[in-house]
């Protein structure tokens, strides 16, 4: 699945005959260029009976390296289910938040500063915006939760002020939620009117935006989408993902226009149907 690969297990699979696909697969450029100077990936992509890849850019550069039986099946992650008591949950707890909610998602370590200032000043511009604020990594969640109560912001957190059903344990709106537990990213993500994805305002690159677009969320996006640029570039052609800088990060949240639904639905149906085009393509080479 997407760029992992194993030397041995590919390898193993060919000298037996037995053919090993590439799924769901992608190239970004930043592993091209490392490649190009140790050219060891390249050697064992061409090892594979062929590659499963999410669009035609993708196949393109798979081709270039000399791997064969490519076909484009789309993004598998555009099938994913989503958790219906995870919406019905977040449905119930929104009224309770007031005015406008806004997602941070992902949010790496080294964004962490530019995530908690720019949360300050969306609420001094606004402060009745509320932020859902999600770290990437579990083991930064009280090391966030410090820092957003140092900087003066009222935390509520999701292991501490929210039972296990998400009933609040807390009366009033809140200033920010801390989305401090694993699975439940759509959960946090129902709860706003936009999202911000983090990953992508530090060097390697912005996680999955996915996720809020199948929520009907817009979606901004730091400068480094790399990781994404499939299905980024084709959001951001849609208008339903913005592009944004830290300099510009507060302002981008508070002025870009909200696509219509209409647009973000219609992105989401052209770009669906992964799942069925893998089967389709798997049943065809078994043949």
């Amino acid at each position: 699945m997407e760029i992992e690969i194993w030397p041995r297990l590919v390898q193993s699979a060919k000298d037996r005959g037995v053919p090993l696909y590439m799924c769901n697969a992608q190239y970004p450029l930043d592993s091209m260029a490392r490649d190009a100077k140790f050219p060891l990936r390249p050697a064992v992509m061409r090892r594979f009976a062929g590659a499963f890849v999410k669009s035609q850019l993708q196949a393109d550069r798979f081709a270039s390296l000399g791997v064969e039986n490519i076909h484009v099946t789309g993004e598998l992650r555009f099938d994913q289910p989503i958790p219906q008591d995870q919406l019905r949950a977040a449905a119930a707890l929104r009224p309770q938040l007031g005015g406008q909610v806004i997602a941070f998602a992902s949010v790496t370590e080294a964004e962490e500063k530019l995530f908690i200032q720019t949360a300050l000043d969306l609420r001094a511009r606004r402060p009745g915006i509320v932020i859902v604020f999600v770290p990437r990594a579990p083991e930064r969640f009280d090391i966030v939760a410090e820092a957003l109560a140092k900087s003066g912001l009222c935390v509520k957190r999701r292991s501490l002020d929210l039972d296990a059903d998400f009933s609040p344990r807390f009366e009033g709106a809140a200033q920010v939620i801390l989305g401090d537990s694993l699975g439940e990213m759509y959960f946090y993500l129902a709860l706003a009117q936009r999202a911000v994805i983090g990953g992508g305002f530090q060097p390697k690159g912005s996680h999955n935006i996915i996720e809020p677009l199948a929520l009907g969320l817009p979606v901004l996006v730091g400068p480094m989408i790399q990781t994404i640029e499939y299905p980024a570039v084709e959001a951001m052609a849609a208008g339903v993902c913005k592009q944004t800088s830290a300099q510009t990060l507060a302002d981008d949240i508070v002025n870009w226009p909200s696509p219509s639904p209409q647009a973000i639905e219609e992105f989401l149906s052209a770009h669906s149907g992964a799942c069925a085009k893998t089967l389709a393509a798997i049943a065809a080479l078994a043949r």
